[in-house]
């Protein structure tokens, strides 16, 4: 028996269909040869066709009850051991979500953390919710903790805030909601690919998304696994293309709910507070990255591994080359500081496009930090590109949020 899919679920070559007629016929020519997943068969020989009086004067196959020689492997071995000889990363039969599972679970407990400092730091556990509306910490806490900020990134130093943000959340309700896209992604996609390849491909988008976001985004402080989450909408399309023939009558519903899902999702990041370029970013990366490694073996009726098709090698090779090249293009332009609104002065619409329902002006609730400085003043880092300014420190600063907001309006607005 033959599945859709190009999986041998049951096979016997001992009979013999022609013409539409199928039954038992003995070959004399034929070559027994051992095959690790079913045992000793024998292949009716290619170059002899029976006769119709063989086909229906042949006795019934008779069952081999001599011993299977050779090692003995059960399914789930003999499946990842052919995979790997077709994939880069391979597949089990049976795979637990066990990268989901863990990512859940770290971001969580990332979460608790991030409560705890908060609380040590500002006094509460969270900060007010006029400011933070998810429930969660201050922004000090966060930049504190890794949260992107590109100042920090290029002229410190500090790498690990182009990786630490993915795991990092802005509060109790942004967690909840990332987590609940990734379970539901995460899950099928990791128990259909594997561990590896959706570890690959999610960490890749995350970090892909953060660096895009430091680019058109670079004074505001962002964190959240939405980059990575939507890396693996766009590994779902790299799927769709790259295994298209394993779809057979379903690819217009495939079609639809994906294209339904993007286009959703990515309207969502033009609401203001919500990183676009991030997702934006995440979901170009987990394409690209998803050509690489997303392409399921097919076997043929002999439990063969049958190699890659031509289209199928082509957008491996294009996802191969893309992928480094883009990253490093975008490394470049973080480093050397080019101003991305010159070359693009319509990009910032990605991320906030005005409608009546909301307004995209610079406002002092999207994010600021504020460090002492000599002779009394302070320096704030203003909300998205206004920049680094510094000014005479009012009393109460330190302490009180409705003095760091005003000076906030104060200096970088006003």
């Amino acid at each position: 028996a033959y599945s859709v899919h190009g999986r041998v679920s049951e096979l016997s070559v001992d009979s013999y269909s022609t013409r539409g007629r199928r039954s038992s016929f003995h070959d004399p020519d034929a070559q027994e040869t051992f095959n690790p997943r079913y045992g000793r068969v024998r292949r009716p020989s290619i170059n002899r066709s029976p006769s119709f009086e063989e086909m229906d004067s042949a006795p019934p196959p008779k069952k081999d009850s001599r011993p299977i020689e050779g090692p003995q492997k059960n399914d789930k071995d003999l499946t990842k051991t052919k995979t790997y000889a077709g994939a880069y990363f391979g597949k089990e039969t049976t795979v637990v979500p066990h990268f989901t599972r863990g990512m859940i679970a770290f971001c969580s407990v990332l979460m608790v953390m991030e409560i705890i400092i908060n609380g040590a730091r500002e006094g509460e556990a969270f900060e007010d919710l006029s400011i933070n509306p998810l429930l969660g910490p201050s922004y000090g806490t966060l930049i504190a903790m890794g949260a992107k900020q590109s100042v920090r990134i290029v002229e410190d130093g500090d790498f690990y805030r182009l990786i630490a943000p993915i795991f990092l959340h802005g509060g109790v309700l942004h967690l909840l909601f990332n987590m609940a896209f990734l379970n539901s992604f995460g899950t099928h996609l990791e128990t259909e690919f594997g561990h590896a390849r959706i570890a690959y491909i999610y960490l890749m988008s995350g970090f892909f998304g953060v660096l895009c976001s430091a680019i058109f985004n670079p004074t505001i402080p962002s964190v959240g696994a939405s980059g990575a989450c939507y890396g693996l909408i766009g590994a779902s399309w790299a799927d769709y293309f790259l295994n298209f023939s394993f779809y057979r009558n379903q690819w217009r519903e495939v079609l639809c709910r994906l294209s339904a899902g993007t286009i959703f999702n990515a309207l969502l990041g033009l609401i203001p507070q919500l990183d676009n370029f991030a997702h934006l970013g995440g979901l170009i990366c987990g394409f690209f990255t998803g050509l690489t490694v997303m392409i399921l073996p097919r076997y043929d009726l002999y439990a063969n591994l049958k190699p890659d098709k031509s289209y199928q090698t082509c957008l491996k090779l294009f996802g191969l080359i893309s992928t480094p090249v883009i990253i490093i293009c975008f490394l470049i332009i973080l480093y050397v500081g080019v101003d991305v609104d010159t070359y693009c002065p319509w990009c910032s619409y990605l991320s906030c496009l005005p409608t009546p329902l909301w307004s995209c002006e610079v406002s002092c609730e999207e994010g600021f930090d504020i460090t002492d400085s000599v002779l009394g003043n302070s320096t704030i880092i203003c909300p998205r590109d206004i920049g680094i300014r510094e000014a005479e420190s009012p009393s109460g600063i330190k302490t009180d949020l409705d003095v760091q907001f005003q000076f906030c309006v104060d200096v970088c607005l006003n």
